[in-house]
């Protein structure tokens, strides 16, 4: 009796084990073939959130430049009003010191002084002008680098996930266990994450 036990025992072991085996291998295959399925999934829709996100840091760039624009073009129409004003109120002080002056010399005085003081103001809207090109050439060449370092960090962004992702399908096609490609890809997502 004990004779037959041993050889139903190695029966079903040589043929069993195979068979256990077998199905274990195609387990793993199937896990494979969906862990790679869904890391394709996940791919599609991160590069989708990533073009989401690029159409919002455009519109807001768009309403940032419309804002600096508006911003400058309100400050210069402010400033003309201010200027038409005050050459409106210096205007009246001459005419009432042109009214007052009785001699030569006296009329000769106030158009000396009108003189002086249009020349001085000339100077100094001169000098306010070139300040004020000088603040939105600064802003405008801020405004451009922030731009510019914002591209660049954004591509080395997008080029790091592709590279991940590109990897773990890589992966998958060389039959690597799911496990491992979905630690190296979360890794590597993390890294880029972190770099960003």
């Amino acid at each position: 009796m004990n004779i037959n036990k041993i050889v139903a025992a190695f029966t079903i072991g040589v043929f069993a084990v195979p068979l256990f085996a077998s199905a274990q291998l195609n387990t793993n295959a199937t896990a494979n073939g969906q862990a790679c399925a869904r890391i394709e999934n996940a791919k599609e829709a991160t590069i989708t959130r990533m073009q989401e996100r690029l159409t919002t840091l455009e519109n807001r760039r768009a309403q940032t430049k419309n804002a600096i624009q508006t911003r400058r073009t309100e400050h210069k129409s402010r400033l003309t009003e201010l200027r038409n004003t005050w050459d409106e109120n210096r205007d009246q002080i001459y005419q009432k010191l042109q009214e007052r002056a009785q001699t030569e010399s006296q009329t000769q005085a106030v158009a000396n002084f009108q003189e002086t003081i249009e020349t001085a103001v000339t100077v100094r809207r001169t000098a306010i002008d070139q300040a004020i090109e000088t603040y939105w050439a600064g802003v405008d060449s801020l405004y451009a680098t922030r731009v510019e370092s914002t591209d660049d960090i954004t591509k080395t962004y997008q080029s790091a996930v592709q590279t991940a992702f590109a990897n773990a399908l890589e992966a998958c096609g060389n039959d690597e266990s799911a496990v491992q490609i979905r630690a190296t890809l979360t890794s590597a997502l993390r890294t880029a994450r972190q770099n960003f």
